[in-house]
């Protein structure tokens, strides 16, 4: 239960790299350990990712499994195999949506270390990143911090009167809170940020749906759906997430039927979340940007 979610170590010295193709879902990580001070680089795709574990040594590694071009799979093999091994014995955890039963073996199989599902649990993350983190860079005593309360309580961001408002607009259009509060910490401004960012990615992803529905690309279509899939729960629009999941494991079969029965469905359901949510906090219909710098703008920023 995210409610009573508070980090309980610090890791100053550690760095750790988070790959993935969605930004809503960097955004939740990078800030349920913004406390814990660890340094967090990121990237949105396998080839980033490769790049950036090239140049610097990391202690551990998340990677999205399911990501459009290279996955995760595929990124982790690059990544063991670079000539200066910068990062050949690294911690990888496998980021996935994939909850069966099975599936930490088949990962492990693939040469990953363990695997976390997604949307990411902060409790889960953390003790993920305990079990994994070279332990002379783990601080666990940290009730005194001059950055928490009490130490038994986390400290809730203020509501003014708007974030109220539009919080409590979107629960009466239907959007489960309670299940998007877990997931961003209990924190209003989270989830405020990672609702803007939904909003503001329709432009390109649903041009990049209705592109592959017209290709019959069933393979990379999958893999987007399957990212609406992702960040729908996180925002709590839980008819969107669960028409993507339809969607995306009909994609997977080859079900050409099913996608072509309900795309438009789905696009329609899409389109009427982002314009709820545009209502409720009382913003534009601003294009999606591919500035990565701007994605971590809520961490920079403090609040």
């Amino acid at each position: 239960d995210l409610y009573s979610y508070h980090e309980s170590f610090r890791a100053p010295d550690a760095r750790i790299l988070v790959v993935d193709d969605t930004r809503i879902n960097i955004m939740v990580v990078v800030n349920l350990l913004k406390k814990t001070q660890i340094m967090i680089d990121t990237a949105q795709n396998g080839n980033e990712g490769i790049l950036l574990a090239s140049e610097n040594k990391y202690d551990v590694i998340l990677l999205d499994q399911r990501m459009p071009g290279m996955d995760g799979t595929e990124t982790l093999q690059h990544i063991r195999e670079l000539e200066n091994k910068k990062n050949a014995d690294t911690p990888v955890i496998c980021l996935t949506a994939d909850a069966i039963r099975g599936a930490r073996e088949r990962y492990i199989s693939e040469g990953f270390n363990d695997y976390l599902t997604k949307p990411v649990e902060g409790n889960d993350l953390e003790r993920m990143l305990i079990k994994y983190l070279p332990k002379e860079k783990v601080i666990t005593d940290v009730g005194s911090d001059s950055d928490s309360n009490d130490g038994s309580d986390p400290v809730k961001p203020k509501k003014d009167d708007s974030t109220v408002s539009g919080i409590d607009a979107l629960k009466k259009e239907g959007f489960d809170i309670e299940s998007a509060m877990k997931f961003c910490q209990d924190s209003e401004d989270l989830y405020l940020d990672v609702l803007t960012e939904f909003a503001n990615e329709y432009d390109t992803r649903g041009g990049k749906l209705e592109s592959y529905f017209s290709d019959k690309n069933w393979s990379e279509y999958g893999t987007l759906i399957h990212a609406v899939k992702s960040s729908s729960k996180i925002i709590g629009a839980m008819e969107l997430s669960e028409l993507a999941l339809k969607l995306e494991e009909a994609s997977k079969k080859g079900d050409a039927a099913f996608v072509e029965l309900e795309h438009g469905n789905a696009m329609q359901k899409y389109r009427d979340v982002c314009d709820k949510i545009r209502r409720a906090l009382g913003i534009g219909d601003a294009p999606a940007t591919d500035d990565d710098d701007e994605i971590l703008e809520f961490e920079a920023s403090g609040s």
